[in-house]
């Protein structure tokens, strides 16, 4: 008989499947774009860049832009003072997360305070191998989630290409225990594997825990395809100028 992991894998890999032949069903094409936002991940941003980057995401209505932890004050005061409905958001210890979990809360708390309306902490991938290890990633997500309000948003983040089918559900489900409100993917567009592992997380979780990619996704199809296999969240490091954009007359 099929155990539980190997059922969900093969339920991630048909869904994967699909999406690759283009015959997946993906989510509306407003809760897509809703759930959109780009994020940079250069300190060296600046003011013109930033308002050049505002404006693509309102002149597209993308409404969520995570910016390094640094730049909240700066940007926080900038679309305050413009009256700009962009949620703004920040990725901590990212792209490389080596942060120690007490560090990570100080950064969450401050994060708060600067304006951050959403907040992903990065996860070492390798943390779900050792057991022991295992409890210490749940607890510390538990933590976190005791720093902030009890419907504030907060999500982890790891590089799912790093791990094993098993692993991945094991994750996830450590995850949901520790009180996560979403799990995000950090892959590259092309990783052959990305679609299996969002169709994995997807099954794996419950229908209110969020699942996203943070990539360079750089167009609205690659953005549908990924919505086929369960990305309800998509953080693209894509440029805003260089993003393949859909149309949308009626939206």
């Amino acid at each position: 008989m099929a155990t539980d992991i190997e059922l969900l894998s093969e339920r991630a890999r048909r869904k994967a499947a699909l999406a690759e032949a283009g015959l997946g069903k993906s989510a509306s094409f407003e809760s897509l774009f809703k759930s959109m936002g780009f994020t940079c991940f250069s300190e060296n941003l600046y003011l013109e860049q930033m308002r050049t980057w505002i404006h693509l995401c309102i002149q597209n209505h993308i409404t969520k832009l995570f910016v390094p932890m640094i730049l909240l004050p700066v940007i926080s005061k900038f679309l305050n003072s413009d009256h700009i409905n962009i949620n703004l958001g920040t990725i901590i210890d990212y792209p490389f997360p080596n942060l120690p979990s007490d560090l990570k809360i100080s950064a969450i708390k401050w994060a708060r305070t600067q304006g951050a309306k959403t907040i992903i902490v990065t996860m070492q991938s390798g943390v779900i191998r050792d057991p022991n290890i295992r409890n210490n990633f749940r607890e510390a997500l538990s933590t976190y989630k005791k720093n902030v309000p009890s419907r504030f948003p907060l999500y982890i983040a790891f590089n799912s290409s790093l791990l094993s089918e098993e692993e991945i559900i094991t994750l996830a489900r450590h995850a949901e225990m520790g009180g996560a409100s979403g799990i995000y993917s950090i892959a590259q567009r092309k990783n052959p594997t990305i679609l299996r592992n969002i169709a994995l997380l997807r099954s794996a979780t419950p229908d209110n825990i969020h699942i996203g990619i943070i990539g360079n996704i750089r167009s609205w199809q690659e953005t549908e395809t990924l919505g086929t296999v369960g990305a309800e969240r998509i953080i693209s490091s894509c440029p805003p100028h260089e993003f393949r954009y859909p149309f949308f007359p009626n939206y």
